[in-house]
């Protein structure tokens, strides 16, 4: 990730860090580069912190709607790659 501005698509609590690498994986699937913020934080913090951290998923803003809407998305890889494709959207 260069020096660009970068935007947190979502937040896991400290205790979904598998959760948190899934959604990672899946944005770098589809091409995004993705960073997990904080993750390293959760095997280091003291009992009456475990509330307090969340681990944020980030991409670079230009990708930030692609990435939300993977996220979101309520079906599988191939449908979302089509309808991005359709949409006129798809990098060329």
């Amino acid at each position: 990730m260069d020096d660009q501005k970068f935007v947190t698509v979502e937040y896991f609590p400290w205790q979904q860090e598998s959760s948190a690498q899934i959604a990672r994986s899946l944005l770098e699937s589809f091409g995004i580069d993705a960073q997990l913020l904080h993750a390293t934080l959760t095997n280091t913090i003291t009992f009456w912190e475990m509330g307090q951290i969340y681990i944020e998923l980030v991409v670079n803003e230009k990708d930030a709607a692609r990435a939300r809407e993977i996220l979101s998305a309520q079906f599988d890889r191939h449908e979302a790659e089509q309808g991005y494709k359709e949409s006129g959207k798809a990098k060329k």
